[in-house]
């Protein structure tokens, strides 16, 4: 048996790029593929991630779609739209808890159990014990992530955890190739009849949206700007006994941010909006 070799796939552009690049080339040696969803995500975003899926199915590439409430997710993080209505709660002020719980936590819980399959013995998921024993055995897996040239602020920090360090090597492979958001959007579009239209990757109620993309969700999902909008208050009603209590940009809560989105940026059209979400990209790091 040898190593592993796993593409963590978010759906964005980036990641699109790498597989379709080892779908091409087989550069990467990539056994697998693995998207964790967190239920939230853009409807674009669902589109390109099934088509991915086709495209592996058809290559012999596995292809794991965790999907909400799965058996790798915790009892208290099943999606995110669940968590925040069990606890009255939103994501607020640059949080990286949903990154945590569910991507992070979901994809290495899947990669252990893998590990306990190819091993052939029971799951041992307290300290990924399966997943430690396969990279004693077989070498570290590696986890593909797509981080383009010129993002090199989002590349992860050291692992936080032992069994992290002495199981996984993470590579971006297109820092390697020199590849930045632009040409992924080039070779993307190159490839439009394989894969359709490509567009960043990110929850559509993702706190780090800037002013032009929370102007583009009230205009293309009114009614989840709403829906957001009223986890925002829930929360803020919650802890109105509390000193600091933000809402999703800080103080000043969505209704407030999304007028001074009009203000500065109404003057764009729909199209310029959608040009202006499709060439941005997510900036969220992470420890992993």
């Amino acid at each position: 048996m040898s190593g592993l070799t796993i593409l963590s796939f978010g759906g964005g552009q980036d990641s699109t790029a790498i597989l379709l690049e080892e779908l091409e080339t087989h550069r990467l040696g990539i056994n697998a593929v693995v998207f964790a969803d967190t239920g939230n995500e853009e409807d674009h975003t669902y589109e390109t991630v099934a088509r991915a899926q086709q495209l592996c199915i058809a290559a012999g590439i596995h292809f794991e779609w965790i999907r909400p409430g799965s058996q790798y997710h915790t009892p208290a993080w099943q999606s995110l739209l669940e968590y925040w209505d069990a606890n009255d709660t939103v994501n607020i002020a640059r949080a990286k808890a949903c990154t945590e719980k569910l991507k992070i936590v979901p994809i290495y819980k899947w990669l252990n159990a893998l590990c306990a399959v190819l091993l052939d013995e029971p799951v041992e998921d307290t300290g990924k014990k399966n997943l430690v024993r396969f990279a004693n055995e077989h070498g570290r897996v590696r986890m593909i992530i797509g981080i383009s040239k010129g993002e090199e602020k989002r590349l992860g920090k050291d692992f936080p955890r032992i069994w992290q360090r002495e199981s996984v090597v993470r590579e971006y492979p297109l820092t390697a190739w020199g590849w930045d958001r632009a040409a992924c959007q080039a070779f993307l579009e190159a490839r439009f009849d394989i894969i359709g239209k490509v567009w960043p990757s990110t929850c559509k109620y993702c706190h780090f949206q800037s002013m032009p993309e929370l102007l583009w969700r009230a205009r293309n999902d009114p009614e989840g700007f709403a829906e957001w909008t009223q986890f925002e208050a829930r929360k803020i009603a919650r802890f109105a006994d509390r000193p600091k209590n933000h809402g999703v940009y800080g103080v000043k809560l969505l209704p407030v941010k999304l007028i001074e989105a009009e203000e500065k940026f109404g003057h764009l059209t729909d199209a310029e909006l959608d040009e202006y979400k499709y060439s941005h990209g997510h900036q969220v790091t992470n420890s992993y």
